[in-house]
């Protein structure tokens, strides 16, 4: 195919451009063979659905078509103004929530049944939807929630997670699945306290225990694969 210039400006950066020489899909390296196709994992709705939700006029729209995105993104767009978790707890958000989750939770239940284990979940530092830690949040004139949190919150506020979080966590309790409910720091600077903190955190879930080889567990018994929640 003839080569075509791709200038990428989103969020995450402004002016890159690459060439691209294949078509979609077509042409991989002979040792890349995925299970899924990008069209499937955001079908899915990978990392929580935060993924590619600014950068989709880079990609082919089909790839879009039943993404399950950011539910922030899904229910109000991008060009939308900064809200906290009040504003969106309401029975439409959640409702909302609830039916993005609805296939994930499938999958992981089907996982679980053969043997995966589920390793953790991954939440965003001061996202209303997506966070672990979301605390008590600055109130402005209108009585609504800042989206900036409280930098140093006492022990009597309270530690409430983002609303998709907190439905995630309830929907795993009905079944019975335990797993570790992280929060990538996305604040604070690469090389800080909390950045190392996260990913000791994240390693100890991934890796709980020293094994003596990477299919069996201690005693040589078979371990549970595992599976990533985003």
């Amino acid at each position: 195919m003839k080569k075509i210039s791709v200038t990428v400006n989103d969020k995450m950066q402004k002016g890159y451009r690459y060439f691209r020489t294949c078509p979609p899909g077509r042409d991989f390296d002979p040792e890349f063979r995925p299970e899924l196709t990008p069209k499937q994992m955001l079908a899915l709705g990978v990392f929580g659905g935060k993924y590619m939700t600014d950068c989709r006029m880079e990609f082919p729209a089909d790839w879009f078509k039943r993404a399950r995105l950011c539910p922030e993104t899904s229910a109000m767009g991008l060009m939308r103004n900064p809200q906290g978790r009040q504003q969106y707890d309401n029975i439409f958000f959640r409702d909302h929530c609830k039916e993005l989750l609805r296939v994930p939770m499938l999958m992981v239940k089907e996982f679980v049944k053969n043997n995966y284990r589920l390793t953790c979940f991954l939440g965003l530092e001061n996202s209303p939807t997506c966070g672990i830690h979301w605390g008590k949040h600055k109130v402005n004139r209108y009585q609504t929630e800042s989206p900036n949190p409280v930098d140093k919150p006492g022990p009597s506020e309270p530690v409430l997670a983002g609303i998709m979080a907190e439905i995630l966590s309830e929907e795993l309790a009905k079944e019975g699945i335990k797993a570790p409910f992280l929060e990538f720091p996305a604040l604070s600077p690469a090389d800080s306290d909390k950045r190392n903190k996260f990913w000791e955190d994240l390693r100890k879930a991934v890796e709980p225990d020293a094994a003596p080889g990477p299919e069996d567990g201690p005693g040589g018994h078979r371990r549970p694969r595992d599976i990533d929640g985003h």
